[in-house]
């Protein structure tokens, strides 16, 4: 008998950061169910995303390329996923895996290649915490659900499971919305915790960079701890979609303390200080406990793998599209080249390749998604495909070609920010912000300056690592077919006008 290919079950986040994880050595949050992943399998400790922004990084794992290659720049609903530039789950179906998605689907398209999806709706795909809105691929039917999105996913996820042929493989893509902002946990479950946390600051919030160079954001930039009035985000609003039951919960964790906090505010007896500080809390206690309403989500799809005696043939994979700032230099946001924002947790297991506990320090990337579910199901990767299969690094074994440096470029000046591409290596970083006519170069030393806050561009005694650099950064570009000017870019990109699925 020949013996079946192994599934995979892929669990994707969304600006979910390793400080988040409590298997990674940042850890600032406990996650018991997604450190499973990490203890029984290997985690690794230097992936990185290619554009640090939802839409394009989702597009990135699905086609295996960077995005000048799959035409999604930016945000749905102005770029839509084409999967004529590539989608790993066509080619998945094709070679008769079953395949279904369940979740944030976030790319303006309609979802194809899976045999069944049911894919958030509303905000332009971002969904809701609570009683989100769905379409289904039966009838493209638009289905309201009742409770919490973390759990919704995980009960799609599970039914389908249940109902696919036991004697074919499967791919099952179940994608959260958690923990992207405004942040709302589960609040049955976590509401009378709320008032006991108190999150430790990161050392860097009241960082003044002085020593970094123009491409970073004014601290009184929009995602700015400092000088943000969003309300959202704050929680200092109910959202819309709470049903009364939710509503008076939310009414019993937030409402006073909203109060408390908007009459000292208006009465000027907060000082600047202590606002900062009460708007960090706000935030980072509804992060990490939409976090931890995420990790039980998780676990119970673990336990039924389990339950369902699929652990042993099922290749289990986590991730987030990127990493996310939680006061981290003051701010709240992603779509930096800086390591916070650049890194995502990516953790598998693998029951009989890959070794419990371990760690990969290689550089990796989520270009090398899609060829790794495809060498894992035996197929081969298509030409167009510009990652590499990670299957030898979780057989614990690292090819002796194995990349050196990782290609990084975000488009678009919104939230203040200029377009910006650069190379990270195993141990500096080199960085092009441009905007219009001007430009300016950041070249950082990781090794020695970790967080990045001295900008080692114009010493001259950088001047061999900074040529080093330059030419590293010109053969990738090379290398990935970059076009020399933004304008080519945008010209071939899949920038629509009315997205057809949001």
């Amino acid at each position: 008998m020949t013996a079946m290919r192994p599934n995979i079950l892929f669990i994707f986040s969304d600006d979910h950061n390793v400080g988040g994880i409590s298997a990674y050595e940042e850890n600032r949050w406990q996650t018991p169910n997604i450190d499973r992943i990490a203890d029984e399998g290997m985690r690794f400790d230097r992936t990185f995303c290619a554009n640090s922004i939802c839409t394009p990084s989702r597009a990135t794992v699905f086609s295996g390329t960077h995005s000048h290659k799959n035409g999604v720049l930016q945000l749905a609903p102005w770029y839509a996923f084409d999967p004529a530039r590539g989608a790993v789950q066509e080619l998945l179906q094709q070679a008769g895996y079953q395949t279904g998605f369940f979740g944030k689907w976030h790319m303006a398209s309609e979802p194809t290649g899976f045999d069944e999806w049911e894919a958030m709706t509303a905000d332009c795909g971002q969904g809701t915490y609570y009683n989100p809105h769905f379409i289904r691929s039966a009838g493209r039917e638009p289905v309201h659900h009742q409770g919490y999105a973390a759990d919704i996913v995980t009960d799609l996820s599970i039914d389908w499971l249940e109902r696919r042929d036991p004697d074919e493989p499967f791919i099952l893509f179940s994608h959260h919305k958690s923990p992207h902002g405004p942040w709302l946990p589960r609040l049955d479950r976590y509401g009378d915790h709320y008032d006991d946390l108190a999150i430790p600051e990161p050392a860097t919030m009241a960082e003044d960079f002085t020593g970094r160079g123009e491409g970073t954001p004014s601290k009184d930039s929009a995602n700015s701890l400092l000088t943000t009035t969003d309300k959202h985000h704050l929680m200092l609003t109910p959202p819309d979609d709470l049903d009364d039951e939710t509503l008076a919960t939310w009414k019993s964790v937030y409402e006073q303390e909203n109060q408390d906090y908007l009459t000292r505010r208006e009465a000027g007896t907060l000082s600047r200080a202590e606002d900062i500080r009460w708007r960090f809390q706000r935030l980072a206690r509804n992060y990490y406990l939409t976090v931890a309403s995420l990790d039980d989500a998780i676990g119970r799809l673990l336990d039924y793998l389990d339950d369902a005696g699929l652990r042993e043939n099922t290749v289990v994979i986590y991730a987030s599209d990127q990493g996310f700032y939680v006061g981290d230099f003051g701010w709240y946001d992603k779509r930096y080249i800086y390591e916070i924002s650049m890194r995502m947790p990516f953790l598998v297991r693998w029951p009989g390749v890959t070794a419990p506990g371990t760690v990969n320090a290689d550089l990796t990337q989520n270009i090398d998604f899609a060829q790794t579910f495809l060498e894992i199901a035996g197929l081969d990767a298509p030409p167009a495909m510009q990652g590499r299969s990670l299957v030898p690094l979780l057989q614990g074994e690292t090819p002796a070609n194995w990349r050196e440096a990782l290609y990084y470029q975000y488009y678009g000046n919104s939230w203040r920010l200029p377009s910006h591409y650069g190379v990270r290596t195993e141990t500096h970083k080199l960085v092009r912000f441009f905007y219009g006519v001007r430009e300016f170069w950041e070249l950082y030393d990781l090794v020695s300056d970790p967080d990045e806050l001295v900008n080692l561009y114009e010493d001259p005694r950088c001047a061999a690592v900074r040529q080093e650099l330059h030419a590293t950064l010109e053969q990738l570009r090379k290398d990935y077919e970059v076009p020399e000017s933004d304008e080519e870019i945008i010209a071939s990109s899949c920038r629509v006008e009315t997205p057809v699925f949001s």
